[in-house]
């Protein structure tokens, strides 16, 4: 899960760590033997060094303290923000190519490597001929972009799933760490049994005689009408409105409540605990 540098630095990579597992177990070489590809696979590290002798950066924040090679640099801001901000596998290179062009004025060989001695790519930074001198069709700059496309995947996937989750309903048990369930029960959504997100409110001639307003998320509606044509969540009816609960949606948006991460941390912790002791 951590990303080593030359200089002993290192980034948590948890993100796409699984990928290069993938990517490590893939046979590339013939003159690899079985036995020392099984020796390698205990290894649990994505490790980038610099072959260019004494080379270090002065962080300009800080006289004393020395980075890495500018290609270490360089490499470790491109890729984290392609984790924000999917790219291909050229659109990295030419952004690793362009700022190493701007930090660094001399040559510097540079070598990515796995634990395996695997080389994903090897240069010199000639910047003028370094995208012709990559040869594209070798197994290792084929296997790369596989990756590549297979983590900008992942993140669209990520991006789809954290929208969901951003629109479903509120956890009852996370809001109930920090609200009295007297507070919060005449806002649960009919439909998840959750506290409404986008509370939205039943109308219909048929409910009239409900003793309380009629109240589910705007998430699980779309879902649950999608399902049902269009059906009542309550009834069997096609005849109800659904209006924006306002005093609802004023209430939860107003509502303190911890971390959810935190909450969830806790949640597993507590979930291990009782494994245990079982």
């Amino acid at each position: 899960d951590i990303l080593i540098t030359s200089d002993d630095q290192y980034v948590s990579l948890k993100a796409f760590q699984a990928y290069f597992n993938k990517f490590l177990d893939k046979e590339t070489s013939t003159n690899k033997s079985k036995k020392q590809k099984q020796s390698y696979n205990e290894a649990d590290t994505f490790i980038i060094f610099s072959t260019t002798p004494g080379k270090a950066i002065i962080d300009s924040s800080d006289p004393d303290k020395k980075k890495g090679s500018h290609f270490t640099e360089n490499f470790c801001n491109v890729m984290l923000e392609n984790i924000k901000l999917p790219k291909s596998l050229d659109e990295n290179l030419r952004l690793i190519t362009k700022a190493n062009k701007k930090s660094s004025l001399g040559k510097e060989i540079v070598q990515v490597t796995t634990t395996c001695d695997r080389c994903v790519f090897l240069y010199k930074s000639d910047y003028y001929s370094l995208l012709h001198a990559i040869d594209k069709n070798h197994p290792w700059n084929q296997l790369n972009k596989k990756v590549h496309e297979m983590l900008n995947d992942q993140s669209a996937k990520n991006e789809v799933n954290t929208e969901v989750i951003s629109q479903s309903c509120f956890t009852k048990d996370w809001i109930l760490q920090s609200q009295e369930q007297e507070y919060i029960q005449h806002f649960t959504c009919l439909i998840c049994k959750q506290i409404a997100n986008n509370a939205m409110q039943i109308v219909c001639s048929q409910h009239k005689d409900s003793d309380e307003a009629l109240i589910v998320g705007e998430k699980c509606l779309q879902l649950f009408l999608k399902k049902n044509k269009e059906c009542c969540p309550i009834q069997p009816n096609h005849n109800c409105q659904y209006l924006k609960a306002k005093m609802p949606r004023n209430y939860i948006d107003k509502l303190q409540v911890i971390c959810l991460r935190q909450f969830e941390q806790e949640i597993q912790t507590l979930n291990k605990i009782k494994r245990e002791d079982d």
